[in-house]
């Protein structure tokens, strides 16, 4: 009895334990539902602070036009790094419209570029001859030079062409009708690339003039068994009139003189004054033929192809506007030249018309004949370039004012 009194009791305590679990269970288990509330309140009003305004509009910090849209940074990218070119010409520092126009292009191109683009010129040819002007630009001793076709006959032979006598006198028609034939002729174009050099705008000298030791000096006769410096394509000519011509360069051409190796040259007039000549002539004499180099500014085509395209159009709208800076600056230039010729004593001679009309017809038949020989020798199209480029002159012509 007392057995089943005690099992009794036991299985009611065990009974009552378990309701007891049960309920500590039951609201240790309901603590999370009633608290989640009080949790997620934070979380759902930190709402604002998660889109809150400063931090999604803080965009414009990432975006903003300074640091991405700023049109000098891009253009400058655009425009490429700076560069000083070197710039090689035969002749002196000194004032003249031939150096004016060089020191022009040199301070437009680093102005329109911002700076980009310098050019350091280098007078006096420190940097190697004038005959040896297009081996300094493919050796890269320069990147870019004053040209003269003159001693580039047959380099660039239907360029140089532009400087055959007895086809436009003056200083304006020959160049622009040179550049015009350039422009849309691919032979000329061709042979420029073919000595890698890129000429970025034509120009020509005063009218040449024949200067001489000699006085008084009323004929071309006079010159008959003496030496004379002429280039470009007189020597063939003065050897029909028995004067030995001489191979110089401008420069040499002083020391010549002086010394008496020679007794004249034939020259732009401006160089009587630039290299100095009239130190030593005594006689200047008209020289009505034509025939001056129509000489280029140009640059290597290995140092154009390191120039952004940006900078390179700046170069060519520059390079547009030289040959009207340097016709105007040669205009003013002439008459102040002839009045020093004169302080300095030369005296002026005008040959006899009969003399000029017969200097003319000799000329032009040896001169063009000696030239188209050469040409056709070495498979230039010489006949075709004469008469692309008559042709040419006569259209622009009446255009030159």
């Amino acid at each position: 009895m007392e057995k089943n009194k005690f099992k009794i009791l036991l299985v009611t305590m065990v009974v009552i334990l378990s309701v007891l679990s049960m309920s500590v269970l039951s609201a240790c288990s309901s603590t999370p539902s009633t608290t989640a509330p009080a949790t997620s309140k934070p979380a759902t009003t930190a709402a604002p602070a998660t889109t809150s305004a400063p931090a999604t509009t803080a965009a414009p910090d990432t975006t903003s036009a300074p640091a991405t849209t700023s049109a000098p940074a891009t253009t400058t990218a655009a425009a490429g790094p700076s560069v000083t070119l070197k710039w090689t010409t035969f002749e002196p520092d000194a004032p003249g419209a031939s150096q004016d126009q060089l020191r022009q292009f040199a301070k437009l191109v680093e102005t329109n570029t911002q700076g980009r683009i310098k050019i350091q010129i280098f007078w006096g040819a420190v940097l190697g001859k004038v005959q040896d002007t297009l081996k300094i630009l493919q050796s890269g001793v320069a990147d870019g030079a004053f040209i003269v076709p003159t001693y580039h006959q047959w380099e660039i032979p239907l360029y140089a062409g532009a400087g055959l006598p007895f086809i436009t006198t003056g200083f304006k028609v020959g160049p622009k009708a040179t550049w015009a034939l350039y422009q849309e002729w691919p032979a000329m174009q061709q042979e420029w690339v073919a000595v890698g050099v890129k000429p970025l705008y034509a120009m020509s000298p005063h009218a040449h003039w024949l200067g001489t030791t000699i006085s008084p000096m009323t004929s071309i006769n006079d010159l008959k068994g003496k030496k004379m410096w002429v280039g470009g394509f007189w020597p063939d000519l003065v050897q029909q009139f028995g004067i030995a011509p001489v191979p110089l360069s401008a420069p040499e051409a002083y020391d010549g003189l002086q010394k008496g190796t020679i007794s004249g040259v034939i020259n732009p007039y401006h160089t009587f004054k630039t290299f100095k000549y009239y130190e030593v002539l005594k006689t200047m004499v008209t020289w009505p033929f034509g025939g001056q180099p129509v000489n280029a500014i140009g640059i290597s085509l290995t140092s154009w192809n390191k120039i952004s395209a940006a900078d390179q159009k700046a170069i060519l709208d520059i390079s547009a506007t030289m040959p009207d800076f340097f016709n105007a600056a040669q205009e003013a230039e002439a008459t102040g030249l002839t009045q020093f010729f004169k302080d300095n004593k030369l005296t002026f001679v005008d040959l006899p018309q009969s003399e000029i009309d017969n200097i003319a017809k000799v000329g032009k038949d040896v001169v063009w004949n000696s030239w188209l020989a050469t040409a056709k020798s070495k498979n230039v199209p010489g006949q075709e370039f004469l008469d692309r480029y008559i042709a040419m002159v006569t259209k622009v012509a009446p255009t030159v004012k």
